[in-house]
């Protein structure tokens, strides 16, 4: 309808003067204007502010984290998580992601060759600062925090019968701690501190989740001289 009416008074205003018919459109019904778009009421914006905190201080606080300690004991200082440990099936696909995506460094490799596999040690390091004897650089790279461990048994990249690992999704299920090494001359000091580091922590562990964990020892696969602790 509006259109209609703009129409017609154009088509009138040929044969009337241009005040009339500037009088006639200025009169004709206006067309509806278009509803704004309404917000998504929905979909609320990230707030950094609101990720943060709460109406009873920060979200890190003690006192919105049921369970947080805030009083940390004693017994574990010093204590930080140096190691997570993959097992991977061909050391050049896997050294090629986690240097060339994500970035990493290898800080260490150590070759088992009775034992038939090798670990590498990556972080995010600066291995400028790495020493260059081999047994110092180990020490230093046991000093890094959160770092992985790639675990790889010769053979297992040409292997055809070679269907990958137990991913822990099934029995037996668990988590365990150890450490193993057949350079003990090598490797005597920094290990006999690694164990009794370990050992102390383990007691620690025991004493005070005791009746919490259900604790299970096994030296499947090893011999008793090559378990240090």
């Amino acid at each position: 309808m509006a259109a209609a009416s703009l129409r017609s008074a154009l088509l009138s205003s040929s044969s009337s003067s241009p005040a009339a018919a500037l009088r006639r459109l200025s009169s004709a019904p206006r067309a509806p204007r278009f509803a704004q778009p309404k917000r998504f009421d929905r979909v609320r914006r990230f707030s950094p502010a609101a990720a943060m905190s709460t109406s009873s201080g920060t979200k890190d606080a003690p006192a919105n984290n049921p369970g947080l300690q805030a009083e940390i004991d004693p017994a574990t200082k010093g204590y930080f998580m140096q190691q997570t440990m993959f097992r991977v099936k061909d050391p050049k696909v896997s050294l090629d992601f986690y240097s060339r995506v994500m970035g990493m460094s290898l800080l260490k490799r150590l070759d088992f060759p009775d034992m038939k596999f090798s670990l590498y040690f990556l972080g995010y390091e600066d291995l400028s600062a790495a020493p260059a004897d081999p047994v110092k650089r180990t020490e230093w790279t046991f000093g890094q925090k959160a770092t992985i461990e790639l675990t790889h048994n010769w053979g297992t990249e040409t292997d055809p019968e070679f269907k990958g690992y137990h991913n822990g999704n099934s029995d037996p299920r668990g988590f365990g701690m150890c450490k193993e090494s057949s350079y003990v001359t090598l490797l005597l000091l920094l290990l006999f501190k690694l164990t009794m580091n370990l050992l102390a922590a383990v007691l620690y562990f025991f004493f005070v989740y005791s009746g919490h964990i259900q604790w299970m020892m096994s030296i499947r696969h090893v011999s008793a001289s090559n378990v240090l602790g």
